[in-house]
């Protein structure tokens, strides 16, 4: 039996992202929060978690600013490292595909402003133009 290592993560970005370049590659990393609530004794309560978000070569990073609510879809990693003779490791999540959700995403201003015009269609009949033929096909 092989093992799986999937996430399904929403949230929103705790700050804006940043990106680099890493050879021919571009990293974006980010931050989301994720809350839940739970019941402790009689009440509910809500904690948040936050998880750091790494999405190689994806061109939405114009779009992901503090916060912006995100669905992500990706795959949790280790990483690890020394510091100081201290051995250190987080998990972190890798994304293979980040979806902007919510209607208040921004978005960034173009050099130029495309110019748009709204195409003019004729009114719409109301029921008493529809013609039926009489007939029920069904």
């Amino acid at each position: 039996m092989s093992d799986i290592n999937k996430v399904f993560l929403i949230g929103r970005l705790t700050k804006d992202c940043t990106t680099r370049q890493v050879g021919q590659n571009t990293v974006t990393e980010f931050s989301v929060a994720v809350n839940r609530t739970r019941k402790q004794g009689t009440e509910y309560v809500e904690e948040t978690s936050y998880i750091d978000v790494r999405l190689w070569n994806g061109n939405i990073a114009a779009y992901l600013l503090k916060g912006k609510q995100v669905g992500i879809d990706g795959e949790l990693r280790q990483e690890r490292w020394e510091k100081d003779g201290v051995s250190n490791s987080k998990v972190i999540v890798v994304a293979n595909n980040v979806k902007l959700l919510g209607g208040d995403v921004a978005k960034p201003a173009p050099a130029q402003a495309p110019k748009y015009t709204t195409p003019s269609y004729p009114a719409a009949g109301g029921p008493e133009e529809f013609d039926d033929g009489g007939d029920i096909p069904f």
